[in-house]
């Protein structure tokens, strides 16, 4: 695996994805959270050739839906999750460096698509 993609990157993108959703202004996105992070599928999704040409990487995220984090029942979904690069994510990944200073903070959403007729999402690093 990747250097820059860690335990740690991961559980950040993971609690700043379900902060985001749970104080989307659209309501029916707050009752989706994300439950976690897994690697990427295949090993050309996360190759430094695939990531210079396109500048992003191609993880997976669990979705849950229901009620609230922790506060229920819900369902679970593996989520294709595209992680698009940002002038600074890039160059610390080229660098083998840690990728969690580049997530953005919960206090705005701009950086998070959720796509939910296609179960997907793509995140925008710095």
């Amino acid at each position: 695996m990747h250097p820059s993609l860690t335990p740690a990157f991961y559980e950040q993108l993971e609690w700043q994805l379900s902060a985001v959703l749970s104080r989307s202004p659209d309501r029916s996105r707050r009752r989706y959270w994300c439950d976690g992070i897994l690697d990427p599928e295949w090993a050309e999704d996360y190759q430094p050739e695939y990531v210079r040409r396109t500048r992003q990487i191609r993880l997976r995220a669990w979705i849950a839906q229901g009620p609230t984090k922790g506060g229920g029942s819900s369902v679970q979904e593996l989520w294709p999750l595209t992680v698009k690069l940002g002038p600074q994510s890039y160059e610390a990944y080229t660098q083998g460096q840690e990728l969690t200073p580049y997530v953005p903070s919960s206090g705005h959403d701009d950086w998070l698509l959720l796509a939910l007729e296609n179960q997907a999402l793509e995140v925008q690093l710095r």
